[in-house]
């Protein structure tokens, strides 16, 4: 559909200006023949959730000095994303809006990156989201961005705080 293609491209083109070592960067976006494509940064290696979950069938846990080093990647990508400038110096913070395990990403290099800044808001931003639609996951919601639509940094930050303690701190709770 035609807003769909415009959604596609504004939030390629906002995701693109996110230039960070720990964000996944896009490489390039357009269109070949009738179809649109995005090319992304390979990240090899694993999500979040998938870490966690293959360490919680192995009867692991992960080790502390790697959830703060995952910690320290993810707030260095939203904090750079938060305090974003566009052209003149004027904020145009980005807010991710769907922080979860899933599109936080480990590189078996070690490297974290955070995915997918597909239903990022940004000040600048061109396509409007309609009134009443709510975009994110769930259960990683503030109650302020699932209720009543109220969309800033904030909830960012308590989407990672949900992931620290609801799926990470349960897999290292014996190593503390």
């Amino acid at each position: 559909s035609p807003e769909f293609v415009e959604m596609f491209l504004d939030e390629a083109r906002l995701a693109a200006r996110l230039n960070h070592p720990n964000i996944v960067q896009i490489i390039d976006l357009g269109r070949a023949g009738q179809d649109y494509f995005l090319a992304m940064e390979y990240v090899h290696g694993k999500t979040l959730r998938d870490v966690i979950h293959r360490g919680m069938e192995q009867g692991k846990v992960l080790p502390l000095d790697a959830v703060f080093t995952s910690a320290f990647g993810v707030l260095s990508a939203l904090h750079f994303a938060h305090t974003r400038r566009g052209a003149g110096g004027a904020a145009t913070p980005v807010v991710h809006r769907d922080v979860s395990p899933q599109n936080i990403l480990i590189a078996y290099s070690g490297n974290v990156k955070l995915a997918d800044f597909g239903i990022a808001k940004a000040q600048d931003h061109l396509h409007v989201t309609q009134d009443g639609v709510v975009k994110g996951k769930a259960f990683y919601m503030a109650p302020e961005q699932m209720f009543e639509g109220k969309v800033d940094a904030r909830v960012d930050l308590y989407s990672f705080g949900v992931v620290l303690y609801g799926n990470v701190s349960r897999s290292c709770i014996d190593t503390i």
